[in-house]
């Protein structure tokens, strides 16, 4: 094969595409129409990289499309998105199959960048309760006294006192 008869194909770049499916369809025909969606990448030679779960959702503005020669505006629709990688010469003709479905309301494709896998962070483990320090025995009912009137200077630094000879062990 010759330069000049060899086809092009450039190496697959990742998209992501972001669509509106009609509310017409129905929850039991929903997965149907969503592998509707991603099958036409496939058919392409493209591979589902990342998909996100599609639900229903209000639309900030009411949106008109033609269907089978009837104008219908619609107020809800069901999102969806998936990356995918697919040959850029072939992004074209995705497009246009895109724009002839039925149900498809309305769609964006974007050219994603690459994010790096999350990286997994391991939890601390936690000390032994020996680590920790002393640890206080719950004072009972008759050990604890309130004071009979307003604290003297001299009960404020026997309380400092007891207080630091705790922190300090």
């Amino acid at each position: 094969m010759s330069e000049n008869e060899q086809e092009f194909t450039a190496d697959p770049k990742l998209y992501e595409l972001g669509y509106l499916l009609s509310p017409l369809v129905t929850e039991n025909d929903l997965g149907g129409a969503v592998l509707a969606v991603k099958q036409e990448v496939e058919k392409l030679g493209g591979a589902i990289v990342e998909e996100g779960e599609v639900s229903m959702r209000p639309l900030a503005y009411p949106i008109e499309k033609v269907i089978e020669h009837k104008h219908d505006t619609f107020t809800n629709a069901y999102f969806g998105w998936f990356k995918y990688t697919l040959a850029p010469e072939k992004a074209v003709a995705l497009k246009s199959v895109y724009e002839k479905m039925p149900n498809m309301i309305r769609f964006l494709v974007m050219q994603a960048k690459r994010t790096p896998a999350p990286v997994a962070v391991m939890p601390r483990r936690m000390s032994p309760a020996s680590d920790i320090g002393p640890t206080l025995s719950p004072v009972s009912v008759g050990e604890a006294t309130a004071p009979s009137g307003p604290l003297t200077a001299e009960a404020v630094a026997d309380l400092d006192k007891e207080i630091e000879s705790m922190l300090a062990t």
